[in-house]
């Protein structure tokens, strides 16, 4: 599958119907949580990696998947963002495409992962703790890149 870049898109993001997407060198990425600093905060890091597909709405986000082949995602699990939504979200990419890597980032509670986070854990997710470590996250991000290039490499 190539590789793409979204054209042009009008309104918000959330409201979107599936995007129109180009060719480019970077893999895509779904960025699904609530706007908010720390989703600007990793969409400005992973930008430079990665064409940024950013979702608030679980409809959207699963449309999105439907329609392309997305091998990374990263979501914010906590409030005022809906764990549920995540878990789904999670579903519907596994299920869609068994590859799809999921990145996922829960603030740090006693250092003990919430449930939800622990369900994503053991169905394959990566879960971070916030704040972000950039150094440990873009390493992680250059690995899934390399290895989406070697597989859609022309």
């Amino acid at each position: 599958m190539p590789p793409y870049r979204e054209r042009a898109a009008t309104g918000s993001i959330s409201l979107a119907s599936v995007k129109e997407i180009e060719k480019t060198n970077k893999p895509p990425l779904v960025l699904f949580g609530l706007k908010s600093l720390f989703i600007t905060t990793l969409k400005n890091l992973l930008q430079q990696y990665c064409e940024i597909f950013e979702y608030d709405n679980i409809d959207s986000a699963s449309n999105f998947l439907f329609s392309n082949k997305v091998p990374i995602a990263v979501m914010d699990i906590d409030p005022p963002n809906d764990s549920k939504a995540c878990q789904d979200f999670f579903s519907t990419g596994k299920t869609i495409n068994p590859d799809m890597q999921y990145i996922v980032y829960q603030k740090d509670e006693l250092q003990k992962l919430p449930e939800a986070a622990v369900i994503l854990q053991k169905q394959g997710a990566f879960v971070f703790r916030k704040p972000i470590d950039r150094i440990e996250l873009v390493e992680l991000i250059k690995r899934f890149t390399a290895e989406w290039r070697i597989k859609n490499a022309d």
